[in-house]
């Protein structure tokens, strides 16, 4: 906003002011984090054909599994799905998910994706559900 409008007091908030925001919004999005995810998500598959989500949720109600592919990643998937790689070191320490892309090579040498995945474990049953 300070570089949009020319500086903190053409904004009508000051630097303190624009922190505390950020602070108080990460704050609340901390405890909904997951659920706005979910939420997100749904929406875009009601919205958007092609679009596949799922997800499960353990006993205590917290997020377990997330799978989302759009309708491109899809037909990448029939035409270069011969051969799939995924990726499951990408861990996060404040949710001790790991982040999984599903991707392959398409015919230029490119990376394509077909989907992706967050999940609470690597056990198999973990990339079963999906």
């Amino acid at each position: 906003m300070r570089t949009k409008y020319g500086g903190f007091e053409e904004v009508g908030a000051t630097k303190d002011d624009c922190k505390n925001f950020i602070q108080s919004l990460t704050y609340y999005i901390g405890e909904h984090d997951a659920e706005m995810a979910v939420q997100r998500l749904s929406e875009k598959k009601n919205c958007c054909d092609g679009y596949l989500f799922e997800y499960t949720v353990n006993f205590n109600g917290e997020l377990n599994r997330l799978f989302w592919a759009d309708e491109i990643s899809k037909k990448n998937y029939l035409a270069f799905g011969d051969i799939i790689s995924f990726d499951a070191t990408f861990k996060t320490n404040k949710y001790d998910m790991v982040f999984v892309p599903f991707t392959a090579i398409d015919n230029h040498c490119r990376n394509v994706t077909f989907g992706a995945a967050l999940l609470s474990s690597e056990s198999i049953e973990a990339y079963s559900c999906f």
